[in-house]
């Protein structure tokens, strides 16, 4: 055999090895890229399975939260309700204690013009000297006037 054929043969037999090569690794290439690709989407499907939990977990706080919030809103909306009757109540109070007052400071002015009118009348029958029959208005009168 020629140095050539050889060649051919060794090239073709090198051709031949690197061929089956290829066959027996296609698959396990084949199978490795299938087993990559699984775990990449496990991998992912776990990270969209931990998102989806810190989502779920989110929205539990945040349903706590407006929870609170609108027990706060309805608790001032309460006490408002309960300040502005309160305020409503003390202004009608004030005002009858008001009318009430001017009613009573006007008949206390009345009763000190009463009294002051009754006083003078009584000085003037205390100090009378005119006649003897009115001698027990004017006793009566001092007593009242507390001189004696």
């Amino acid at each position: 055999m020629s140095e050539r054929t050889v060649d051919l043969i060794r090239t073709d037999l090198q051709s031949a090895k690197n061929e089956a090569k290829k066959n027996i690794l296609l698959p396990v290439r084949e199978v490795e890229d299938l087993l990559a690709l699984a775990d990449s989407l496990q991998q992912r499907l776990e990270l969209k399975d931990h998102t989806l939990k810190d989502v779920e977990h989110n929205r539990s706080l945040l349903s706590k939260e407006v929870a609170e919030r609108d027990r706060t809103i309805d608790l001032l909306t309460k006490q408002i309700t309960d300040e502005v009757g309160i305020s409503a109540k003390a202004i009608a109070e004030r005002d009858m204690f008001k009318t009430s007052f001017e009613h009573w400071n006007k008949e206390a002015h009345r009763v000190v013009n009463e009294n002051s009118k009754l006083r003078k009348a009584l000085e003037e029958i205390a100090d009378s000297k005119k006649d003897m029959s009115g001698v027990f208005c004017r006793v009566a009168a001092r007593e009242a006037l507390g001189r004696e």
